[in-house]
């Protein structure tokens, strides 16, 4: 939203009554539409270079663009994962579900996993981060370690 309103706004000095209602829109309130306004009217702060901004603009279309993006995505995945593994998305959600089949290698590999694999592919960020890095302990150590029931103190 902030950089939807920096788009909008722009230079404060060029804001004026107009733009009442695109601020309405992008807040999704009058009151705050207006307190902007006047804000904008009432700041004695510096005013903004040229070159200062340009790249707010260019800062600011790069990330409403962004986000545009992360919800296309988001969308894909959704209908990506009610084709693909319906059950597992109203289980426990199509982001966790397609990061755990792409821990797992596929769908058939999680699917021939206990459920105490599964348990570990979820938590192997906390494990690692007990255990060491997988680096200095090694991938395979660490989840052999964890799968006996090896602690760490003892």
């Amino acid at each position: 939203m902030y950089c939807r309103l920096a788009q909008l706004i722009g230079n404060r000095k060029e804001l004026s009554e107009e733009s009442l209602e695109s601020l309405e829109e992008v807040v999704m309130d009058h009151a705050k539409a207006q307190a902007i306004l006047d804000a904008s009217r009432s700041s004695m702060g510096m005013d903004i270079s040229p070159i200062d901004l340009i790249n707010i603009e260019r800062f600011s279309d790069r990330v409403v663009s962004l986000a545009a993006y992360r919800l296309e995505l988001q969308e894909y995945l959704r209908s990506k994962m009610s084709q693909v593994a319906p059950n597992l998305a109203a289980l426990i959600g199509e982001v966790v579900g397609a990061r755990l089949i792409s821990h797992a290698g596929s769908l058939t590999n999680l699917a021939k996993y206990p459920a105490s694999t599964v348990q570990i592919l979820g938590a192997e960020k906390a494990l690692f981060r007990y255990w060491g890095t997988p680096s200095l302990l090694g991938t395979e150590v660490a989840t052999v370690m964890a799968g006996l029931g090896w602690s760490r103190a003892g």
